[in-house]
């Protein structure tokens, strides 16, 4: 019994040492890690991404009437060139048969010639016949010329008499085409592919002309991301870009830079770029918004590290369960990852969750 006892003692204290060892362990706190490996480093800027219609168009009819039908409901998808509003045409339709008759009337008067034909042709025989007395002496030259100077008046009432016909005739001609412009926008066409929204005339309403008979959303859609002040000058157009948007979860997309705007929003103070994205044109629903990357600069077997490793220009390393707050120099940054030049070694740990709880010294489990 007494050669039993201290090793039963030690027994036991060989197992509370290994209780108080599991115990101390397991009262660490876990961490999060990940390694410090080589990989593509890509230097981005970041934005916040939304799509937006174009254009919204107000159509409106340049004349006045009454509406005779319509071909508009919301929701509707319509072509460029679609009717929309027909307005009653019957009075423009009476003014262009009314002018028709008339230019027939003057146009037939016209073939028949001048008024005055009758006239000259008798003047000219007289003339004739005067220059004939006149060589015999049995004419005056005054009144030789009397009757010439006659003639040549009425040469000039026909020429003016054939440019007020020409006047006449133009002007019905212009007449008529102007009532058939009026008549052609009496039929109202879509001006651009879209979606209509909002219908404002239906048939049977009487309208104004300048009035808004719908509104239709532009079939063409534009990406527009947000940057900050910083960083634009950094963007330049054909930059390749991945975007994420939140309607269509993880879902990444490409595309690129397609145009800058130079001015900065006055209240935000950030600017605009547009984007050609390689999604569907039907998929690019107006409001959806998002995360993008623009790619400004790539480098090969680079040390990369989970963004979300980093706190300020430090990082959380764990050495041997130990927590170790180390600094370090960045390089290119990216959405998901970024480069470490300084501070760093290949196949170190380094926390990447919940970085709040952990302080240099701390001892922590993986």
């Amino acid at each position: 019994m007494k050669i039993r006892s201290p090793l039963i003692l030690f027994v036991v204290i060989i197992v509370l040492s290994g209780v108080a060892l599991v115990t101390l362990r397991l009262s660490r706190p876990s961490a999060y890690v990940e390694l410090v490996v080589k990989g593509n480093a890509i230097g981005a800027v970041s934005g916040t991404l939304r799509i937006k219609e174009a254009h919204r168009m107000r159509v409106r009819s340049e004349l006045g009437g009454k509406v005779e039908a319509t071909n508009m409901e919301i929701g509707q998808v319509i072509n460029k060139g679609d009717l929309l509003l027909q307005l009653d045409t019957d009075d423009i339709d009476l003014a262009i048969e009314s002018i028709n008759i008339d230019k027939e009337a003057h146009e037939k008067h016209l073939a028949l010639g001048s008024s005055l034909k009758f006239a000259i042709k008798a003047k000219e025989g007289v003339l004739k016949t005067q220059n004939k007395l006149h060589e015999k002496g049995s004419v005056s030259l005054t009144k030789l010329k009397t009757t010439q100077r006659q003639l040549d008046e009425l040469y000039e009432r026909r020429e003016r008499q054939k440019i007020d016909n020409d006047k006449l005739l133009k002007k019905l001609e212009t007449s008529i085409e102007t009532k058939n412009r009026q008549l052609q926008k009496m039929s109202v066409m879509s001006p651009i592919n879209g979606t209509i929204v909002h219908v404002y005339s239906h048939e049977g309403d009487l309208i104004g002309p300048g009035s808004v008979i719908a509104e239709v959303l532009a079939t063409e859609r534009r990406v527009e991301a947000s940057i900050s002040e910083e960083d634009f000058s950094k963007v330049e157009a054909g930059q390749h870009v991945i975007a994420r948007l939140l309607g269509y979860g993880n879902e990444i997309l490409e595309g690129r830079v397609t145009q800058l705007l130079p001015t900065s929003d006055p209240t935000s103070q950030r600017y605009s770029i547009f984007l050609d994205l390689n999604l569907e044109p039907e998929r690019l629903t107006p409001g959806l918004t998002g995360e993008v990357s623009i790619i400004i600069g790539e480098r090969e077997d680079a040390l990369v590290i989970p963004h979300r490793a980093l706190l300020d220009n430090s990082v959380f390393v764990v050495n041997e369960g130990v927590v170790e707050l180390r600094s370090v120099k960045i390089g290119y940054e990216s959405l998901n990852l970024v480069e470490i030049l300084e501070g760093l070694e290949e196949g170190e740990s380094v926390i990447v969750e919940e970085l709040d709880r952990f302080r240099e010294g701390s001892k922590v489990r993986l």
